[in-house]
C-alpha cells in the first residue's frame, strides 16, 4: 500500500506547497527538483510548463492556484484521493 503524500501545509499561517505538488504540476519526478525552491528560481521552460498545466487544470474545472492544479493532476494522472486535515495539510492518497 502506498503512503499518503502531503501536497500543501500551513507554515506560519501561510499555505506552503511541497515539492510533490510542484512535481505534479510540472509533470516531473520529485527527485528531479531541489528540496526547496522558489517559483522565481525555476527555469523559464518549467515556469511556462507550470503555467500551461495550470491553465489546463483550470479549463477542466480546477480552481486557480498551484494546490488546485496539483490536486487535479493527482486525481486525473494518479487516481489519487485528496484529503485536507484539520491542520490545513492537503494529502494525496495514491489510487489503490
Amino acid at each position: 500500500m502506498n503512503k499518503p503524500t502531503a501536497l500543501a501545509t500551513i507554515v506560519n499561517g501561510e499555505q506552503a506547497v511541497t515539492i510533490y505538488a510542484l512535481a505534479l504540476v510540472l509533470n516531473v519526478h520529485p527527485d528531479d527538483l531541489p528540496n526547496t525552491i522558489e517559483a522565481d528560481d525555476l527555469p523559464t521552460e518549467l515556469r511556462q510548463r507550470a503555467y500551461r498545466r495550470g491553465q489546463e487544470a483550470k479549463a477542466h474545472g480546477a480552481a486557480k492556484g498551484i494546490v488546485a492544479a496539483a490536486t487535479y493532476y493527482a486525481q486525473t494522472e494518479h487516481n489519487a484521493t485528496i484529503y485536507t486535515d484539520n491542520n490545513g495539510t492537503t494529502w494525496m492518497y495514491p489510487g489503490l
